[in-house]
């Protein structure tokens, strides 16, 4: 919908806001006044979120397909329309690689998997082990008890969940846990010089 100038609202907001202010006595008669006003904002987040996800899964199935050589020297005309991407100097690749990895390990067990499958189910298997390691790092610096209590809080944290659902083949699914297991081995390596746990 085009906006009028001066900052003014579009007119069918105008008018399904009239509608909703003279009928107050339900709350159906409310959510027909919001669409037309919020519709045209969540296309482009809901775009621009995806973005990465399927740009980091391209370039997963292309490292799987063509080779790791062959990856860090790949040029995406597709990324950065007009312009395309060099990726491999432009990448974190531990992303990638992991899926990789795993898609490898499991072919070579004879498990045969799609790449895709992998990545969407990276971020959830990931946030289970996250869980682990925080319990983990809890109970070494505290008690058992606490670690329990730390595994539980991770497992429910609002913004961690939206980075880790099942399709969320982003980054974020396996940094944080990467970046709880070191501080654990760290922590572990620092006060006994191995990762033995009493």
């Amino acid at each position: 919908m085009a906006q009028q100038s001066g900052g003014a609202e579009p007119s069918d907001c105008k008018s399904s806001r009239l509608e909703s202010e003279r009928s107050t006595n339900t709350v159906s008669s409310f959510k027909p006044s919001v669409q037309p006003c919020v519709k045209d904002e969540l296309p482009s987040y809901r775009f621009e979120e995806a973005g990465s996800r399927l740009f980091n899964y391209r370039s997963t199935h292309h490292l799987t397909t063509n080779g790791f050589y062959e990856f860090l020297n790949w040029f995406d005309e597709r990324a950065w329309y007009p312009l395309g991407r060099i990726v491999g100097g432009t990448v974190y690749p531990g992303l990638m690689l992991t899926a990789g990895v795993i898609h490898y390990i499991l072919n070579l067990l004879h498990i045969t998997v799609h790449i895709r499958d992998v990545c969407v189910f990276l971020a959830p298997v990931f946030s289970g082990l996250t869980a682990i390691s925080t319990f983990l790092l809890t109970r070494a610096l505290w008690s058992q008890g606490a670690g329990l209590l730390a595994a539980c809080f991770i497992a429910i944290v609002p913004g961690y969940i939206s980075r880790s659902v099942a399709g969320s083949f982003d980054n974020e699914g396996i940094a944080i846990f990467a970046l709880q297991f070191t501080y654990y081995l760290w922590l572990q390596g620092a006060n006994e010089g191995s990762t033995a746990v009493e």
